[in-house]
């Protein structure tokens, strides 16, 4: 790392200091720690200068000088953070590194000059993986994407089936009194009473399954949140408009037979008994 490798991606820094540019190679070996990695090993000490060895062919000692915050993985949502070491570039260069800017511009604006830098201070070292911190992010969790978008398919499957099967036991239910239909009819029922009398047995216990879905919905929710910490909580708002839609789809695919229970004919239903 760099020294302005933790103001580039804006980690905050908890204790002790960053990387200076006299950490290079020949002087003392040093590292920073990330915030978990500092209270699971030295839990109400101060880190700062502490040492930890890389188990290589002989141990090799480097000593803490800062403790960063923790930053999470978009890969890996049931993991809070990892124990991570940061260690300056100049004492321990990797065979490949990655280059870090921060810019207010498109990625076409500056590959042009990060190319033509690079090729100015060595013309061996291949500038490749150009991308954004977002595509980056997005491509690390397209297996996460990928799972959402197929719940939410299943999800809307399962709302079309349930308005199916209500509709056709509604309409069963419906075409069962449709004698009883008939002679509130004939005794001067108006259309509208039929209408709210076939709605109202059906919306009653779709409104008693909204609430029990709504209950479940939280109940799995905080299971799901001891298993995930950082997984978000659902939003009152979107679990309201989620049961309102779902109350209205039952709405719809109840009016249909209810409807249809409004142009039964008294004298053809009394027939019928």
């Amino acid at each position: 790392m760099t020294p302005d490798y933790f103001n580039t991606l804006a980690i905050p820094l908890r204790r002790g200091r960053q990387f200076a540019r006299d950490d290079r190679e020949g002087r003392p070996l040093v590292a920073i720690v990330n915030e978990s990695m500092a209270k699971a090993i030295w839990p109400g000490h101060d880190p700062i200068g502490r040492r930890i060895a890389f188990e290589e062919p002989t141990p090799i000692w480097v000593e803490v000088i800062g403790v960063v915050g923790d930053i999470r993985f978009p890969s890996s949502p049931t993991i809070d953070t990892p124990f991570q070491i940061y260690l300056p570039l100049a004492q321990r260069p990797p065979a490949v590194a990655s280059i870090i800017l921060r810019t207010s511009g498109g990625l076409d604006g500056i590959a042009g000059n990060l190319k033509r830098i690079v090729a100015e201070l060595d013309r061996d070292v291949a500038v490749v993986g150009l991308t954004t911190a977002r595509a980056a992010a997005a491509q690390r969790t397209s297996h996460l994407r990928l799972l959402a978008n197929a719940l939410g398919a299943f999800a809307a499957l399962g709302l079309v089936l349930a308005a199916l099967g209500i509709f056709g036991v509604v309409s069963y239910s419906t075409s069962q009194r449709a004698g009883e239909i008939g002679m509130r009819m004939a005794l001067g029922a108006r259309q509208s009473n039929v209408l709210w009398l076939v709605l109202r047995q059906g919306l009653v216990l779709t409104i008693a399954g909204a609430i029990t879905g709504v209950a479940g919905g939280f109940g799995v929710s905080r299971v799901l949140a001891a298993l995930v910490p950082h997984l978000p909580s659902p939003e009152g708002l979107l679990v309201a408009g989620v049961a309102a839609l779902m109350v209205l789809v039952a709405l719809v695919a109840m009016y249909i037979p209810a409807w249809r229970a409004t142009r039964i004919s008294p004298m053809l239903a009394l027939r019928h008994e």
